[in-house]
């Protein structure tokens, strides 16, 4: 016979010190996912890599607060997040120059939710791929006559052809770095905090 699980409250000083706890440890995480931001916008913008927007993506919980980060890296770098596949892409037509000291002002937590609205793509070429994949699993699981097959087969050439020409012609790695200047270096972790302007 398995024993029934309880739950005890803490007291009200031990509860109150560890929500104090919460909200200091909170703060300096909200610091360090700034500080993290800024870099990965300043990286994108300088050097055309996207590839920190991504990692801090898949680093941050899951919630409201990761749809402010999306929000927030939209706005100030060039990314456009790709909602099927749960990644940023760089946007081209980003021209922004980036501003290390600026960004580092702006709470990334602070985006209007009401202004602001996620980007994002629909990307045809996978919707093709999974169509495709979803005709030859039906193919394989009916045993009725198929008419048209030769359809599917010039729909696989045409989406292979286009693939590779994806790769061939660089689409599939973007490593355009935008002409745009940089203002301002990005900021030292071990700087002292910048006081918000008025």
């Amino acid at each position: 016979m398995s024993q029934a699980q309880t739950f005890t409250l803490a007291g009200k000083a031990d509860l109150a010190a560890f929500i104090a706890h919460i909200g200091r440890n909170g703060v300096q995480m909200d610091r360090m996912i700034q500080l993290a931001a800024v870099h990965a916008i300043g990286h994108a913008i300088q050097f055309g890599d996207i590839v920190y927007a991504n990692r801090l993506f898949e680093a941050m919980p899951k919630g409201a607060r990761l749809q402010a980060m999306v929000k927030y890296l939209e706005k100030y770098g060039p990314f456009i997040y790709v909602a099927a596949a749960k990644e940023f892409m760089f946007d081209k037509a980003h021209k922004r120059v980036f501003d290390g000291v600026k960004l580092m002002q702006t709470p990334w937590y602070e985006v209007d939710a009401g202004t602001v609205q996620i980007k994002s793509t629909l990307d045809v070429q996978k919707m093709v791929d999974a169509m495709i994949k979803r005709l030859e699993t039906a193919i394989e699981k009916d045993d009725r006559t198929i008419q048209h097959s030769d359809l599917l087969d010039e729909l696989k050439d045409t989406a292979m052809k286009y693939a590779a020409k994806q790769y061939v012609d660089g689409s599939y790695f973007d490593w355009t770095i935008p002409a745009a200047p940089v203002v301002a270096a990005v900021p030292d972790a071990t700087a002292p905090e910048v006081e918000k302007a008025a």
